[in-house]
């Protein structure tokens, strides 16, 4: 299981870079906020240069948290968080596989101990004491 959630990191990695940003953090909010903006709106409402936006800009459309759209001259920025949303789901959902499947490792290895060391006799009288729910939950 932890494979699989190293994998879904590593699908991430490049977004949780970009996104570590400061400058990057504070434009993506401002662009959640707004419905879309130009580079020169956007250094009106930041304290960012115009090269270092557009650069920041860049680097967040290259990871697919921003989408452009042409309209003459200016180029408008919008937030595009969806993609973003879709892949912290997953690596959430994983992190819970993980917690499940190390409780009923736990689980297990306790019921394994139990019935090493004391027989199955008790394991079948801890059972009737519903001290082990061996159905559900761990």
């Amino acid at each position: 299981m932890e494979e699989k959630t190293l994998e879904v990191f590593k699908k991430g990695s490049k977004l949780l870079n970009i996104l570590q940003d400061e400058k990057r953090q504070q434009i993506l909010v401002l662009l959640c906020r707004e419905e879309q903006l130009t580079v020169n709106q956007i250094i009106e409402l930041l304290p960012i240069s115009r090269p270092a936006v557009s650069h920041h800009l860049k680097l967040m459309y290259e990871v697919g948290v921003l989408t452009v759209k042409q309209e003459g001259l200016e180029r408008y920025y919008s937030s595009d968080l969806e993609n973003t949303l879709l892949w912290l789901k997953e690596l959430t959902t994983s992190f819970k596989n993980n917690i499940k499947t190390k409780k009923l490792y736990k689980f297990l290895s306790i019921y394994a101990y139990i019935f090493k060391h004391m027989g199955s006799v008790i394991i079948l009288f801890f059972y009737k004491l519903k001290i082990f729910n061996i159905e559900g939950d761990c």
